[in-house]
């Protein structure tokens, strides 16, 4: 079995959106992922044949993951595919508030 090429992207500032080529004929592929600089990988699903693309959410600000896959068969699992990373982005900024504006004849102030 050849192993998957996978890439992750970030798509907000608690989701990570990871996606693989299909190289084989698999029965699913299982998908892992871990902190940047850590050795334990964790798996983040299983998903079946010919998917190639997973949002993985609840993760934290800031933070970079690595992720890898393989393709699995009832007897065979290829190699892992490369790994990717990608970190999630920061906080959204705060809503902006305006006091309320004061108003002279010819003028408008904003604070």
């Amino acid at each position: 079995m050849i192993a998957p090429r996978l890439s992750a992207t970030p798509l907000s500032d608690t989701a990570i959106t990871v996606s693989w080529t299909d190289e084989s004929l698999e029965l699913n592929f299982q998908l892992q992922q871990r902190l940047k600089g850590t050795t334990s990988w964790a798996d983040v699903d299983t998903l079946d044949a010919n998917v190639i693309e997973l949002e993985v959410g609840g993760l934290t600000q800031e933070t970079t993951y690595e992720y890898r896959v393989r393709a699995r068969t009832s007897r065979f699992s290829s190699s892992w595919s490369n790994v990717g990373e990608a970190t999630t982005f920061g906080a959204p900024p705060a809503t902006p508030s305006l006091s309320q504006p004061v108003a002279g004849f010819d003028s408008v102030q904003l604070s």
